[in-house]
Formats: C-alpha cells, sequence, structure tokens
C-alpha cells in the first residue's frame, strides 16, 4: 500500500493518480487527510508519504513529527517518504542553493530586507504554499515596503511567511521563458512537462503554453518538450537537489541560465492533471491533443515508480503501528478538525450565495502557518486600496 498524507482539498489529485496507473495499483494508493489522522486508531504496513508538511498548523505538525518517527522505526513493512525532520522549507532550501553556488539568485526574509543588499527586481511569494508570486516585479525599495505592508495589513500573509526572490531572467533570445519540470519517485526521476511563456511568471494551464497574444501549436517548441522528455538531461543535477532538500517524492520546478539550471520550487503533493472538463478554443485543443505525448509518457511511467517504493509484499501482515499521544494534544486536534469541517462548510455555502467572491469576504480559509499563534489563517480577498480623499462625501446642501 501506499498512503498520501495530504491535505482535503489536494485530495482530487490523489483520486486523478489512482486512476491514470491503473486499476491494480490503483487499487493499492489511498490518501490520508491530515484533519483524519487522530481519529485513526493505527497504521497498517505500506509507504507513507508527507506532503505539504508546511502548511500545518504547529498541532498538526507536532502529531505528524510523531507519526513519521513511529513509522520509521516500525520495521520494514513500512516506509517513510519526505520525513518532516529531514525536508526543508523553501526558504531554507533556496538559500542553501545560492551558498552551494547551485543557484544564481538570493532569497531573503520580509522582515531582514533591510539589512541586506537586494539585487532588483524582487517579488514576494509565501514560503510555504505554491500559489506562486504575490507581486508584480519590484525595482525599488519603496515600491517593495509598500508591497510588503499591503500584503502584511489585508491579512494576506504574516510577515514571517514572507520571502523576498530575486528575480532570474532566464528568458530566451524571443522573450520566452521555460519552466522544466521533474518528479522524483523514490530512486526514480521523471519529467513531467516543459512548458513555455512569454511571461516571466509560466503557470501552467491547459495547454501548458501561456501568451498573452494569440496562441499558435509551435511545432519547434513541442519537439524541444518531447527531446527534454526522453533525455532527462538534467537528470544528475535533479538527484543532487532532492537529496540537499531531503524530499524522496515531490515535483520540482527549475529553469536554466546560460546552461545551469536554477532551481524555483519543490512541490511535496504536485498536481496530477485534473483539466479533462475544461471548455477549450480550437486552438487550445489542437495544441493540448499535440502534447499528448508529455502525459503518456510520464504516466507510462509513473506506475513502475510507484510499485518500487512499496515494501516487499512479504511483510503485508505486519503489526499496525498505534500512535501515543497527550489528551491535551488530541483535544486541540480535534478542535482545529471541526473548525476546519465547519470552515469549509461555511465557505461552500458563501460560495452557492454568491457573496464568497466579494470583496472582503474570506477567499481561502485553511491551516495557520508557524509563527501564527491563531489555529487557523484567514486570507482575504484584495481589496482596492483608497485614500481618505477618494472617498466620496455625502451630499450637502448649499
Amino acid at each position: 500500500m501506499i498512503f498520501f498524507l495530504i491535505e482535503a482539498f489536494e485530495r482530487g489529485s490523489v483520486e486523478t493518480l489512482e486512476k491514470r496507473v491503473g486499476t491494480d495499483l490503483g487499487a493499492r494508493i489511498k490518501c490520508l487527510i491530515y484533519d483524519d489522522l487522530p481519529l485513526l486508531p493505527d497504521f497498517g504496513p505500506g509507504t507513507y508519504i508527507f506532503g505539504n508538511f508546511g502548511l500545518l498548523s504547529r498541532a498538526y505538525q507536532t502529531y505528524s513529527l510523531e507519526l513519521a518517527d513511529a513509522l520509521t522505526d516500525a520495521g520494514p513493512g513500512f516506509r517513510v517518504l519526505n520525513h518532516p525532520r529531514r525536508v526543508l522549507d523553501r526558504f531554507e532550501l533556496l538559500k542553501k542553493m545560492a551558498a552551494d553556488g547551485i543557484n544564481d539568485f538570493q532569497v531573503y526574509r520580509a522582515r531582514e530586507w533591510r539589512a541586506c543588499t537586494l539585487s532588483f527586481p524582487v517579488f514576494v511569494r509565501d514560503k510555504d504554499d505554491h500559489a506562486g508570486s504575490r507581486t508584480d516585479l519590484i525595482h525599488d525599495e519603496i515600491t517593495l515596503e509598500r508591497e510588503i505592508s499591503r500584503l502584511t495589513r489585508l491579512g494576506r500573509n504574516q510577515m514571517d511567511n514572507l520571502i523576498i526572490v530575486e528575480f532570474c531572467d532566464t528568458s530566451d533570445a524571443c522573450g520566452f521563458h521555460r519552466k522544466y519540470s521533474a518528479q522524483r519517485v523514490g530512486d526514480n526521476i521523471l519529467t513531467r512537462c516543459l512548458n513555455f511563456s512569454d511571461g516571466w511568471i509560466t503557470k501552467q494551464d491547459d495547454t501548458g503554453y501561456r501568451y498573452s497574444g494569440t496562441l499558435e501549436p509551435h511545432s519547434e517548441r513541442i519537439e524541444e518538450e518531447m527531446q527534454y522528455m526522453r533525455s532527462n538531461p538534467h537528470e544528475n543535477w535533479l538527484r543532487r537537489v532532492f537529496s540537499i532538500a531531503g524530499i524522496e517524492y515531490g515535483r520540482v520546478d527549475y529553469g536554466v541560465l546560460d546552461g545551469r539550471p536554477q532551481l524555483w520550487e519543490i512541490n511535496t503533493a504536485p498536481a496530477m492533471g485534473g483539466m479533462g472538463n475544461k471548455k477549450r478554443s480550437e486552438a487550445k485543443l489542437a495544441l493540448r491533443n499535440r502534447r499528448t505525448f508529455t502525459r503518456t509518457h510520464f504516466y507510462e511511467r509513473m506506475g513502475p515508480a510507484l510499485e518500487s517504493i512499496e515494501p516487499e509484499r512479504e511483510h503485508a501482515d505486519d503489526p499496525p503501528v498505534r500512535i501515543q499521544i497527550s489528551d491535551s494534544l488530541k483535544r486541540k486536534l480535534l478542535r482545529e478538525r471541526w473548525y476546519s469541517r465547519a470552515s469549509a462548510s461555511l465557505k461552500k455555502g458563501l460560495e452557492r450565495l454568491g457573496w464568497y467572491r466579494l470583496p472582503g469576504f474570506a477567499r481561502s480559509i485553511g491551516r495557520a502557518p508557524n509563527g501564527v499563534s491563531q489555529e487557523r489563517e484567514r486570507t482575504f480577498a484584495p481589496r482596492r486600496e483608497r485614500s481618505h480623499t477618494a472617498r466620496t462625501p455625502f451630499a450637502s446642501t448649499p
């Protein structure tokens, strides 16, 4: 068995993986939601993959560490990937990449930037989530200070979670940016995709290409991606990066600057598609169909890679592991679980009423990050900043 420890909103990704690797292997894949772990009586033999540990609250981090330690010591029928004690968070990893000369750009904590020598342009993002940059490119200190103040004032992020990343321009002579993606599964390094964009933020859409103008299926770029998928040219570099990060399962996103790979991030709970019901224009549909090779090539190798990380079948009947925790920790975990369920129900209700998208209403409610005293963090939709002079005064009679 292979168990993915994830947040509830990531369940669909594991379900998609179960379908794409075949019925036999899919039946041996199961997702365990962090919120539900304290309710489980025990944990049977199998491989346990810890995903997105940095998003958990302090209580759930404490519990997950105890669970990972117990599973590691349980015997040959148990295997732990991404042990939370070994995995570096994004800031620690990028800092080490720069210190070791692997990356050509630096990263800083938002609260310490005034004491640092920044190389502009920069951008601001969260050290734990995978939502990408929270700002446009910033070219001076005044704008940087204003953006950090805006993010913290609106409650989107806590200061301790914001990091400043120097922009590393990997665009080619035509202005296109490339985002390479590969995945580690145990000892296997699998190429995932090669995405293109004419903007500096290369987030994948339903085609894998993003253009500000007319989208056209460029044959030379499709061929370049196919060559990348077949050759896996950066495999040795990828093994080194995953080893430094302490990650045995996850997807890495990176660019290439003057022939040298540059690490962007590693996601320990990567998405597995799920865009099959999205409406597309004929041009986008044609381009996506031409990139079928990418998905086929990846999933043909993903199945055997997952099978390789399962414990030997002879240990399938090993006794289960039971976790003993204090009553105070269990009460806190169950209280947070109730809050999470209530927040999810409230969110769905607001969405049905159409209120959820109004400025000022909660856009997402998740676990509190490290350093936050609240049990949960609430993030709010950004509001347009208005000065006092911009407000319309009440009409007055002369």
